[in-house]
């Protein structure tokens, strides 16, 4: 039974009426989406348009077309309902309590992480986390030995399965004043293996033919970026991860392109927590509020 309408123009089904109208360009196929009656989601749009006392929609022959004070109120229209579901996400989501073993590498921790631990304690106190951070292939074979959980990392060379939460960046640095075009041999700052990004660096440089030597070694992305700002070399990170003073080298710099990484998602085959699961949730939900570019579909 549809329920009777509403004279407040910001009344949240008939914004969610409206932007579905402007969303598919007609009537019926709102009503189709939305599922109730196209006269409904009609009455709807026409009560929203006399209370404001202003034409949203004009509706003609090849479809409908959203009015300059259409497009107004859908950026307001928009922000509550996307305001309404988060709060009714937050107050209908199960309390979860337990133990959350995670594997992270550390460009995740440094960006991603505190935004999504923030948001989850507020959520779900009662629980406790087992986190490793490290590099993505001993993550992975933490989480193929029982170890972990989840993982979220890049994804190593051979390995395929994983949830794909967005395609990474990635880019050479170092200092401003590095020489242009980089001489030979190029002098690196490098993660020792296993490593994805010391792979990628220097699978680059052997196919442009390219010496290098390995001036600095380390874990840690912090020693390698103040490697870079003293000098000792160049090295590569995701756009993301990269601190002040540290410069991205274009074209000019004459080093080879960077492909793109997968940043993956892992869970363990025999079944996570329910704690677990809502970790995972919101770090999907992070990745589509445009943490990083969201892939149309998961990876195969």
């Amino acid at each position: 039974m549809e329920r009777p309408l509403s004279t407040e123009p910001f009344d949240l089904d008939q914004m969610r009426m409206l932007s579905a109208v402007a969303a598919e360009g007609s009537f019926s196929r709102a009503a189709a989406t939305l599922g109730v009656t196209q006269s409904a989601v009609s009455q709807g749009v026409r009560a929203v348009e006399a209370a404001l006392g202003r034409q949203l929609l004009i509706r003609g022959g090849r479809g409908v077309e959203v009015t300059p004070d259409g497009e107004a109120y859908l950026i307001y229209a928009r922000a509550m309902l996307k305001i309404g579901g988060d709060a009714r996400r937050h107050f209908t989501h199960p309390k979860v309590a337990g133990v959350i073993r995670l594997g992270l590498t550390e460009d995740f921790a440094r960006t991603v992480l505190p935004a999504v631990l923030g948001l989850f304690t507020r959520q779900h106190p009662g629980f406790s986390f087992e986190v490793e951070c490290g590099l993505s292939k001993i993550m992975f074979d933490g989480l193929d030995g029982g170890r972990l959980d989840t993982v979220i990392a890049k994804r190593p060379a051979g390995r395929s399965g994983g949830e794909r939460l967005w395609v990474e960046p990635f880019s050479w640095y170092g200092r401003a004043d590095t020489p242009h075009p980089v001489p030979d041999p190029v002098d690196l700052a490098l993660i020792p293996e296993p490593s994805e990004s010391r792979r990628v660096m220097l699978d680059a440089l052997r196919r442009a033919g390219r010496p290098w030597r390995a001036m600095f070694q380390s874990h840690s992305f912090a020693t390698l970026e103040a490697a870079v700002l003293a000098g000792v070399g160049v090295t590569a990170f995701g756009r993301q991860m990269h601190g002040p003073g540290v410069a991205e080298l274009g074209e000019d710099s004459g080093l080879p392109p960077l492909p793109a990484l997968d940043m993956v998602m892992v869970q363990a085959a025999r079944g996570t927590s329910d704690a677990t699961d809502s970790f995972c949730d919101l770090v999907r939900e992070a990745a589509i509020l445009g943490v990083a570019p969201v892939p149309d579909q998961a990876a195969g």
